[in-house]
């Protein structure tokens, strides 16, 4: 692993240190980490498979107070904080997909996933404080102890809720807090994405997109070919809306947040802008990719290339500069922001020449 730099994350977390002086990456993690949450006094990290052909990844977890390291286990193919508990869902034998909740020190089985033989667990995502499921063929939530199937679909819509999300490009999912719909976003690095809308009262499906040019001037709303999405979470205010990540360092960092509602799609946030200089060429800040977004009680955190970013009713964001990465126990952190640790993680590199990324975990 290489040994990030805080000038190299605001850039691409470039290299700054002789390999031969760097500690090493994680045994079972490595240096591809797609998901991370704390819980229990305990950082729990989700690597990316081994191989190609492998199902899921390895959940690794760390004592905060003093980086003890324990292998949780394998073939995990989500990783949930939702509601106060955390969830699991693996597929142990790499056929039959389990899920599980932390309690009493231990993963327990909560109730038996509700699809058929033959159909397939592709994803756990965030269902308004529930944990909820995708498969090839349904959209299911757990409330209460007892599924509750939201949508059934054969087979499953194209372009929407089959991808791998280890595949040939990563895939996420979020819900608005009313139930309404589904979304899914793709990201397929310098090949840009994909945002599609699943409208549960009527099944349909639809790829989102808007041409018409952002704040800034420079790019669309949302153009699939130059715009993957990294991350969704509802918005918590707007009940039937999301927000989304979308973020791509191809030698140059682009990207912003979105609110989808329905098919509609604005921009929350863009930090890029132009003011005049004084030789009356304009001056234009950087602009960022956004790589991760964490709903927390009063709004949520965004985190960029470049910062942290925490959002409440305002709209006007508190913005954290990272300046440092240290190993700690095989992962690079840093602890700079208030109440939150950011990771280092490599996994966008199978897409573009992003080499690291950052990764934020509130610790509330």
């Amino acid at each position: 692993m290489r040994a990030f730099l805080p000038l190299a994350l605001l850039a691409v977390l470039a290299c700054g240190a002789a390999a031969e002086t760097e500690p090493p990456p994680d045994p079972d993690l490595g240096t591809l980490i797609s998901d991370a949450v704390a819980f229990d006094g305990q950082l729990w990290v989700l690597g990316s498979p081994r191989g190609d052909k492998d199902v899921g990844g390895v959940l690794v977890s760390f004592t905060l107070s003093d980086g003890t390291r324990q292998l949780r286990a394998d073939h995990v193919i989500g990783l949930q904080k939702t509601g106060g508990h955390l969830f699991v869902l693996d597929v142990p034998d790499g056929r039959t997909s389990r899920l599980r909740e932390w309690n009493d020190a231990a993963f327990a089985p909560v109730a038996p996933l509700p699809y058929a033989a033959g159909d397939m667990a592709l994803s756990l995502f965030d269902a308004d404080g529930d944990p909820g499921i995708t498969t090839k063929t349904g959209i299911f939530t757990l409330k209460n102890g007892a599924w509750h199937t939201i949508e059934t679909y054969s087979p499953a819509p194209p372009g929407a809720f089959g991808a791998d999300a280890f595949g040939s490009s990563t895939t996420v999912y979020g819900m608005p807090a009313s139930g309404t719909a589904l979304y899914d976003g793709f990201n397929q690095g310098e090949w840009g994405g994909g945002f599609g809308w699943h409208d549960l009262a009527t099944g349909q499906s639809t790829s989102l997109k808007d041409d018409r040019p952002n704040a800034t001037g420079r790019e669309a709303i949302y153009d699939s070919g130059l715009d993957p999405v990294n991350a969704i979470i509802a918005d918590p205010f707007n009940k039937d809306c999301v927000i989304a990540a979308i973020g791509l360092i191809h030698f140059e960092a682009s990207g912003r947040l979105l609110r989808a509602c329905g098919g509609s799609l604005s921009v929350v946030f863009d930090p890029f802008s132009c003011q005049p200089g004084s030789d009356a060429k304009p001056f234009c800040s950087e602009q960022e990719a956004f790589f991760g977004l964490v709903p927390e009680k009063s709004g949520y955190w965004a985190v960029s290339n470049r910062a942290v970013y925490r959002f409440g009713a305002s709209g006007t964001p508190e913005h954290f500069t990272f300046t440092k990465f240290t190993p700690w126990h095989g992962l690079w952190i840093s602890h700079e922001v208030p109440g939150v640790l950011v990771l280092v993680t490599e996994i966008n590199r199978r897409f573009s020449v992003n080499n690291g990324t950052p990764l934020i975990v509130p610790l509330d």
